[in-house]
């Protein structure tokens, strides 16, 4: 009788503490492996990736690409990539990427990774790790993400942001990736998928307000996510985000636009360390 109410202790116990990954909560187009999934080949997508809570994404060094690049360089031509979107975080916490090759130079997603509403994971916070991403307005954004350690990336984009923390993200840790962006060709960015637009802007790493912009809406999976600009009349900042060791290079014109290796445009309290920008006249702003 012991033994049985042992087992069945054990049992319960195990049960309880099994982080929540399922083999269904690999997106189409990957496969389940081990306690993640993986790719076995390149993939094409006309839908984002979207990955859900403890769901590691190894692509084992395969490319993910738009069916169709965008194209266009004003708000009035401006034609978004199909999906807008590779990979899309929705999960709360415990999500990895690994190893993915998104997009590249004349094939690239307007977004490479969105990532939103993950507010105080802890040591259950995102991690995006050894991937290179090739986006046109965005490489990585943040909506509401806190915890999350983004390293040892190559980020490539050619108007817009390389990283661009938004609406109350805090406590991430972002080190040791290479950026570079041409600027080229200049061109009017969009903010969000389906977002507003923005004058010519080539930025590296954006921790940005843009408390002008009442409302960003993101549509993903056909769900509505909405980040207001202020909650009760209380704008948030970023506090306490760790920006270490990262290489930018933004050699093309500054000319007419805004060009910062670092774009601190909120009352953000962050840790710029060993990080070495190439952003013609200014490497912070």
């Amino acid at each position: 009788m012991f033994r049985r109410a042992l087992y069945l202790c054990t049992l319960m116990f195990v049960v309880l503490v099994i982080p929540g990954f399922a083999a269904g909560n690999c997106p189409d187009g990957t496969r389940a492996a081990g306690s993640g999934c993986t790719l076995d080949s390149d993939l094409v997508l006309t839908q984002p990736l979207e990955l859900l809570s403890f769901t590691t994404l190894n692509c084992r060094g395969h490319r993910i690409l738009p069916s169709l690049p965008g194209s266009g360089t004003t708000p009035a031509d401006y034609v978004p990539s199909v999906p807008a979107v590779g990979i899309a975080i929705t999960g709360e916490e415990g999500v990895e990427i690994l190893n993915c090759i998104i997009g590249r130079d004349g094939s690239r997603f307007d977004f490479g990774i969105i990532a939103v509403n993950s507010k105080n994971a802890g040591k259950s916070g995102h991690r995006i790790r050894n991937n290179e991403i090739h986006a046109r307005d965005s490489g990585i954004t943040f909506l509401r993400v806190d915890d999350a350690q983004v390293s040892d990336n190559v980020i490539t984009w050619t108007n817009g942001f390389g990283m661009f923390f938004a609406r109350d993200s805090d406590r991430n840790r972002f080190n040791n990736n290479t950026m570079s962006s041409p600027g080229l060709p200049a061109a009017t960015i969009r903010l969000l998928p389906n977002g507003p637009f923005r004058d010519v802007a080539d930025d590296a790493i954006s921790l940005g307000a843009f408390h002008l912009v009442p409302l960003y809406n993101v549509v993903i999976g056909g769900h509505l996510y909405q980040f207001p600009n202020s909650e009760d009349g209380y704008y948030p900042s970023h506090d306490d985000n760790l920006i270490e060791g990262n290489y930018v290079s933004l050699p093309g014109s500054s000319v007419g636009k805004s060009h910062c290796g670092i774009l601190a445009t909120t009352n953000a309290m962050t840790a710029f360390e060993h990080t070495r920008a190439s952003a013609g006249p200014r490497a912070l702003g």
